[in-house]
């Protein structure tokens, strides 16, 4: 019997530091709660109000996350920064520590998270707004008004959930967690950096003037998102036709179909962070029909929602079709925008379908020959 196959050095690194970190969230937790126990008295019935607000805004965050690609980047905005700010103000610290971890956990089972990774980032969490609150206390023991202390804990709870996550990536992927941050998380860390400080202050400040001036941050939020969304839907317009004219013209006076839906389907899966794409060409002159298909990092759920564009034809119907699925990771809809960025990649490759066989006709006119499936 042969020996079983080696597992590899950075999957058995990951298996160790997210046991060790989902170990360390019990550890953790009673910690907080005796700290939680010996001071619980002097959290008064609003803070324990405002806790359970918090809560339920985090949950509202996590399931809405503002996800768009900026400068080449995926980048995700969730204010949770913010809530930290305030809750540092206004909340006994064991609270702030405490506060969001419902919602973490709740979340990490509605999106069936593995038990190991949602361990990971409950804990993650609360590593993360430990260091916040250790931040804040030793600030204010130095003499920091609350204000400026919550203001410098902000970047290090910030800054520590993304350095956590980076080293997660650098055990997968065999790679520099350094290298890992400057080159997916440094850029998400100064926006939601900003944004956290900015909402935080202007709800302490909004409150401090009065409970019912909170109320103004609803359609100034509003006006953030959409704003957001706008330069980020604009930004990723262009990139995304750069990208598909950079894939196309490598393509052009290329014959071999199979090369055609290679590079497509790549290029499909990189801009719609797909887990699974298929590209289907219908029969033509003799010709039988083609399909090609082939799943991505992530993996995906045929439950998973799905976009599909034809690709049109000169003089004739649709030449076939092109299907993208989201990962499994990413846990996100496809939107009107994805349909018609989908639909550009669909034109494009059905012109290259169409230039190929024109070319194979006039190299091979009297070749009968026939792809095979």
């Amino acid at each position: 019997m042969a020996p079983p196959a080696p597992v590899p050095a950075a999957f058995r690194r990951f298996v160790i530091a997210t046991s060790l970190v989902a170990g360390a969230i019990l550890v953790a937790t009673l910690a907080w709660f005796v700290l939680l126990v010996a001071v619980g008295a002097n959290a008064s019935l609003a803070q324990w109000a405002l806790t359970a607000l918090l809560g339920l805004t985090s949950f509202v965050i996590l399931r809405n996350l503002l996800l768009f690609d900026w400068r080449g980047q995926r980048v995700a905005l969730a204010p949770d920064e913010a809530l930290v700010f305030v809750a540092l103000v206004a909340l006994p610290l064991p609270l702030v520590t405490l506060f969001a971890v419902p919602a973490m956990a709740v979340f990490q089972r509605l999106t069936r998270r593995g038990w190991l990774r949602g361990a990971a980032n409950v804990s993650n969490l609360l590593i993360a707004s430990g260091v916040a609150v250790a931040t804040f206390a030793v600030a204010s023991a130095l003499g920091a008004p609350p204000l400026l202390a919550a203001g410098v804990a902000i970047p290090a709870y910030t800054l520590t959930t993304l350095l956590i996550v980076s080293t997660f990536f650098g055990l997968i992927e065999d790679a520099n967690p350094v290298t890992v941050f400057r080159e997916r998380f440094a850029l998400p860390y100064f926006f939601n950096l900003a944004l956290g400080l900015s909402l935080g202050l202007a709800t302490v400040a909004l409150w401090s003037y009065h409970p019912a001036a909170t109320l103004l941050l609803a359609p100034l939020t509003f006006l953030l998102r959409d704003h957001t969304r706008l330069m980020a839907k604009t930004d990723r317009e262009a990139r995304v036709r750069a990208r598909i004219a950079e894939s196309n013209g490598r393509l052009v006076g290329e014959t071999d179909l199979a090369v055609i839906a290679a590079r497509t389907m790549a290029t499909a899966a990189e801009i719609f962070q797909a887990g699974h794409v298929e590209l289907k060409l219908v029969g033509h002159d003799g010709e039988a029909a083609r399909a090609w298909q082939r799943d991505f990092h992530g993996g995906f759920e045929r439950a998973l929602p799905m976009l599909s564009a034809d690709l049109p034809g000169r003089d004739a119907p649709a030449l076939g079709s092109l299907r993208v699925w989201r990962s499994r990771e990413t846990h996100q809809k496809y939107d009107a925008d994805d349909a018609a960025l989908l639909q550009v990649l669909a034109n494009e490759t059905g012109a290259l379908v169409g230039t190929a066989r024109a070319l194979r006709a006039l190299e091979a006119p009297h070749d009968t020959r026939t792809d095979n499936v």
